[in-house]
């Protein structure tokens, strides 16, 4: 075994080599393997791991190993020792050594033909190697030759260890030391070691060596022996290696596997010691200093130091569940499920009105002697027991009961809560207190007279005066919620029973710094009781904390307990991007969109790899953490920035790393945060509005002068239908109605013709007129022709049922010009009676209009030259007017004029498709 920088320890044997984080065992994955499965031996130098095989010498940098054989210079493949020293290796072969610095051969230096070489060591500026034939050593000649008492000694030579000045060697006659290189001492068998041949050494403890034979462990402290069990399978003892790790805590290699000793703070009590029944429960010390413990079924057990002597329903008790002991005088009070006895003088006594239940017994100031029973609290005095206070409607056990300078009860049951009970007057504890949870069967009052509160869900502390109530839990370092036991020994140190072994708080400093710390001891630490249980503490004499437990009685002898003042070997191990595997390294530039980060992290404490604790950190992002268990952590979706992670973790008893492990990376911006992009963006964007304002510009320029263009257009096309003939004419037609005293024509003329020039003028106003007005303004107009030249012409319109008049809007004076040219110029020189028609339908949102008259036609018309001038000028107006209305409306307005003229018949027809404007806008565009 050996022992990385980074904290993991390494195994190797017949199958290779593995790994050991403290939590996990895995085989390195390297970019080249070992030269050889069969591994002989491991070392490190700081740098590297050094692997000797059957078949040569493996160095692993890096994740990668370096494999040496005899091609590269060794004398011999199979390797029995590395002894490392400064930048030289010696590599130990069965008949030769090898000098390597680095990977390179710098010597052979041969041992004697007769001769086999097994192991190594630096001692006192020269290696010593040790060998079948006795203890040999190199000299300045680079010789091997044998140690000055070599004549004392040649049996083989299976291990070294040094400790300080002296330097330990095991062999087949036992084991040996040397202080200066020229005397020889011996423990062997004679001097009680258990077995001859000595194959492991190491140093436990100052004044402490282990050491294995073919008998076992072998612990010898001082003159001392005594032989250790590792485990109950036979293989256990059987061991192949020792290696004490960076925080002093010593591994054993066995054949049945891999052990950790985890000190000697700890002793254990169970069957195979005498106690009959592994479940613990209440314990006190009698007057003698003898320990008294109460078991699950087996009565009590009294353990004086040496062995247990048990008593039962046999001797007297009334039952054999027992629950509580509590030490008055020479005497012992003694509770079970079943009755409440005294042991005097060696005799179990009953009592008037005994036969309750007593979960506890406790002397409390002002009150007496009380017990704990079922649903409520009894009092002992002169040989009887009478009732303090009973309620048999509520069914709960009463398992502590503590008091304070004011008198107060405060009573922990199971399934009652918490009670307090006052001159008399029994109270809801929770309630007053503010703690919660019916579950409460351990109390203590500390020094500053506040109370600490057992639960099955952590630990409360009280504050009497403020009364003001804190909870602790594993989110604050304990070892679980479920708490069964509390005591608090000379040293104002809280001790704390759990099903998952014991914690420790110091109140002094508690209270000084306002700051609580758990330490704790479990299975790491030698607690193997599993759990402990009701009234399962008890603190002697000499501050040694028993508990009981599920598991046997456990003694703690708090003065063993080696702190472990070693931080963490902190590692980041692994980083990914969108939980992916990368390579990247420290100070990375990332692109904008690789911005999800993962950190997996590890520190590595062998002591108690459970307790190891975290904070993190991620500079630029976010602040330090709470402390956390979790060895991991994802940061998603970074904004661009400079950004640094750092991590910190702690050991079991709180020591954190000096300096964090840290990792620096930077998330570019995107190209369109950059600076010179926001310089480009905005000159573009600058040039876009100016763009746009030119555009915009123009667009009102175009308007305005389309608009201005229509408005003329507007004006000329109502000055063509108020042309001077039109008006000259009505009035000469009102003024022949006058003269012939025709008073009604001319008043219904004059009503007509006025009501044609408020129409006209009305619709020329706007934009979009509904199809109803214009069309009435047409009627108008028809009728005044009509009643100038009666019998000239008939008028006909059809509006097609899908269009609606009153809903359909149109630009104004789009249809009165094509009738009125028709009135004027299709029926001149004709003697038949003309017949003017006009039909609209809906085509795809365009207004069909058909005008049809039965005139000349268009090819007679042109021949006549009648009223050409006025004709083209009122055509040109209507073309003009209809492109402007085209832009403006940003669809094209079609004008189709067909010459009818054929054999049989004459005329013209004007097909004019007109847009149909919505009615939410009105309003003109340009397009």
């Amino acid at each position: 075994m050996t022992q990385a920088s980074d904290g993991t320890l390494w195994l190797g044997g017949y199958a290779g080599i593995a790994r050991y984080d403290g939590l996990s065992f895995e085989t390195p994955r390297l970019k080249n393997e070992i030269i050889h499965s069969n591994v002989s031996v491991l070392r490190n130098d700081g740098e590297s791991i050094w692997v000797g095989t059957t078949k040569g010498v493996s160095r692993i940098v890096n994740d990668s190993a370096i494999n040496i054989d005899i091609n590269d210079g060794l004398s011999e493949l199979a390797v029995r020792d590395i002894v490392l020293v400064n930048d030289a290796a010696y590599i130990i072969h069965p008949g030769s050594i090898t000098v390597l610095n680095g990977e390179n051969p710098i010597d052979t230096i041969h041992a004697g033909t007769d001769m086999r070489l097994r192991v190594g060591s630096w001692y006192r500026d020269a290696l010593w190697v040790g060998s079948d034939r006795g203890l040999l050593k190199v000299n300045e000649n680079d010789s091997l030759l044998p140690v000055s008492f070599s004549s004392q000694f040649r049996a083989r030579v299976h291990a070294f260890e040094i400790v300080g000045d002296k330097l330990y060697f095991g062999s087949d006659h036992g084991l040996h030391s040397t202080t200066d290189g020229e005397s020889l001492e011996t423990f062997g068998v004679v001097n009680g070691l258990l077995g001859s041949t000595v194959s492991n050494i190491v140093q436990k403890d100052s004044n402490v060596l282990w050491v294995s034979t073919e008998l076992g462990l072998n612990q010898i402290k001082g003159d001392k022996v005594s032989l250790l069990l590792i485990d109950d399978h036979p293989g256990s003892n059987h061991v192949k290696t020792f290696f004490t790790d960076y925080e002093n805590n010593t591994w054993v290699g066995t054949d049945f596997g891999l052990y950790k000793s985890v000190g000697n703070a700890f002793e254990h009590f169970s069957y195979k010691d005498g106690l009959r029944s592994n479940f613990i429960y209440g314990i006190e010390a009698d007057s003698r200093g003898n320990i008294w413990v109460a078991t699950e079924s087996e009565g009590v057990y009294k353990y004086n130091g040496r062995n247990f002597t048990g008593y039962s329903v046999y001797h007297g008790l009334p039952n054999n569940r027992v629950r509580s002991i509590h030490a008055k005088g020479d005497s012992l009070l003694i509770g079970t499920l079943n009755g409440f006895v005294v042991r005097e003088k060696g005799v179990f006594k009953r009592v008037k009105n005994g036969q309750i239940p007593a979960y506890s017994i406790q002397d409390v100031n002002g009150y007496g002697t009380l017990i704990g029973s079922r649903s409520g609290v009894a009092k002992f005095e002169k040989d009887s027991i009478r009732w303090l206070f009973r309620d048999t409607t509520k069914k709960y056990n009463v398992w502590d009961i503590v008091n304070t300078e004011d008198s107060t009860l405060w009573i922990g049951t199971f399934e009652g809560g918490l009670l307090h009970y006052r001159n008399g007057e029994l109270l809801d504890g929770n309630e007053i207190t503010g703690i919660p949870f019916s579950q409460h069967i351990a109390i203590v009052r500390d020094f500053k007279n506040n109370l600490w509160v057992s639960s099955f869900d952590g630990v409360y502390h009280y504050d009497i005066q403020n009364r003001t109530a804190k909870r602790y839990s594993t989110e604050n370092g304990l070892s679980s919620n479920l708490i069964y036991t509390l005591d608090i020994d000379e040293s104002n140190n809280l001790w704390i029973g759990s099903n998952q072994g014991v914690n420790k708080i110091n109140l002094e400093d508690y209270y000084e710094f306002d700051q609580i710390h758990f330490a704790a001891y479990g299975i790491n630490e030698g607690f193997v009781g599993v759990e402990s249980n009701a009234n399962g503490l008890f603190i002697d004499e000499n501050q040694n904390v028993w508990l009981g437990t599920v598991n046997g009685l456990m003694r703690l002898d708090p003065s063993r307990l080696q702190e472990n003042r070693k931080e963490p070997k902190l590692q980041i191990t692994d980083i990914e991007l969108f939980y992916k595997d990368t390579n990247i390294i420290n100070g990375v530039h990332l692109p904008h969109d690789q911005n999800t980060i993962s950190f997996q992290y590890n520190g590595i404490s062998l002591t108690n790899p459970e307790k190891v604790r975290y904070r993190i950190k991620l500079e630029g992002y976010s602040e330090w953490s709470p402390v956390t268990d979790k060895r991991e952590a994802t940061y998603n979706n970074l904004p661009p920035g400079r950004y640094t992670f750092k991590v910190l973790s702690s050991n079991n008893t709180g020591v954190w790393n000096e300096e964090p492990k840290s990792f620096s990376f930077t998330v570019e911006k995107p190209f369109w945060q950059t600076t010179w992009f926001r310089i480009s963006g905005t000159g573009l964007v600058v040039l876009i509005l100016f763009s746009f304002y030119q555009v915009r510009v123009n667009k009102i320029k175009r308007k305005s002068k389309l608009e201005r263009k229509l408005d003329n257009l507007k004006l000329q096309a109502l000055r063509s239908q108020m042309n001077p003939h039109f008006i000259f004419n009505s009035m000469n037609s009102i003024q022949h109605f006058i003269n012939s005293n025709e008073k009604r024509e001319a008043n219904y003329y004059l009503s007509k013709f006025a009501l044609l020039m408020r129409k006209t003028l009305e619709n020329s106003r706007q934009t979009a007129i509904s199809l109803q007005s214009d069309l009435e303004a047409l009627k108008l107009y028809v009728q005044l022709e009509q009643l100038r030249f009666p019998n000239k012409f008939d008028f006909d319109l059809n509006i097609d049922e899908g269009v609606d008049p009153r809903q359909t809007l149109i630009p104004p004076i789009l249809i009165q010009p094509f009738v009125e040219n028709a009135v004027i110029h299709a029926f001149k020189d004709v003697d038949y009676k003309g017949k003017i028609k006009v039909k609209l339908k809906n085509e795809n949102e365009y207004l069909v209009c058909r005008v049809e008259d039965n005139g000349i036609g268009l090819s007679e018309a042109s021949k006549k030259q009648v009223h050409s001038t006025h004709k083209s000028a009122a055509m040109d107006i209507m073309n003009e007017r209809v492109d402007t209305l085209s832009v403006l409306y940003k669809t094209r307005l079609d004008i189709e004029i067909v010459d009818l003229k054929d054999e049989d018949s004459s005329g013209t027809l004007i097909i004019l498709k007109i847009p149909i404007i919505d009615h939410e806008n009105t309003d003109m565009y340009i397009s």
